[in-house]
C-alpha cells in the first residue's frame, strides 16, 4: 500500500509533466515538477512530518542488532534481489516515454502508455501484497520477476499495442 504513491505518480506526473513541457520546452517541464513539490510535497511534509521519540530504546542496542542481521546470510541475499527487481523496473520506468518515442510512438501515446504503467503498477502491488499474505511470498515475487520479464521482451519486441501489454506486464511485475 506504501508504494501505491509511485504508482499514483507514473500515471499522473507525465500528462502534467507533458503539458509544461508545451508550454517552456524542457526548462518548462522542470519549473512544472518544482512548483509541484512546493505547493503540494512542502506543505505535507511541514504538516505530517515529526520527530519520534523513543524511550528505553538506546543506541547501543539497536547497533547491536544491526550488526547481527548484517553477519547474515539471508539479509544480503534478500538485499541483493530486492536490489536487482528495483532497478530492473525502476531503471525502465523514467525512460519510457524516451523509449517509446525512440521507437516511433507519438509523445502522446508514450504519455498514455506510462499512465497505464503508473495505474498497472497499483494494481500489482495491492495484489502482489495480498497474494504474499495467503501464499509463499517467494513463489509471488517469481511470479512477478517474470510477469516484468515477459513485459521487457513485449516491449522490445511488438507493435503499439503490444507495448501497452508490455507496459501492464512491467506494471504487475
Amino acid at each position: 500500500v506504501a508504494l501505491c504513491g509511485v504508482g499514483l505518480g507514473t500515471a499522473l506526473l507525465p500528462t502534467y509533466v507533458q503539458s509544461w513541457i508545451g508550454l517552456g520546452g524542457w526548462r518548462g517541464g522542470y519549473l512544472g515538477v518544482a512548483g509541484l513539490l512546493i505547493v503540494i510535497g512542502a506543505p505535507v511534509v511541514w504538516f505530517t512530518v515529526r520527530e519520534q521519540v523513543q524511550s528505553g530504546v538506546t543506541a547501543t542496542a539497536e547497533r547491536g542488532d544491526f550488526r547481527q542481521v548484517l553477519s547474515q546470510g539471508r539479509f544480503w541475499r534478500m538485499l541483493a534481489s530486492f536490489f536487482l527487481l528495483g532497478l530492473g523496473i525502476s531503471g525502465v520506468t523514467p525512460m519510457l516515454p524516451a523509449i517509446l518515442e525512440g521507437r516511433g510512438a507519438d509523445i502522446d501515446v508514450a504519455v498514455r502508455i506510462q499512465a497505464v504503467l503508473g495505474l498497472s503498477s497499483i494494481v500489482g502491488r495491492l495484489a502482489g501484497g495480498w497474494l504474499m499474505d495467503k501464499i509463499f511470498a517467494p513463489w509471488v515475487t517469481v511470479v512477478a520477476a517474470s510477469s516484468a520479464a515477459v513485459g521487457l521482451v513485449l516491449l522490445l519486441n511488438a507493435g503499439e499495442w503490444g507495448l501497452v501489454a508490455a507496459m501492464a506486464g512491467i506494471g504487475l511485475g
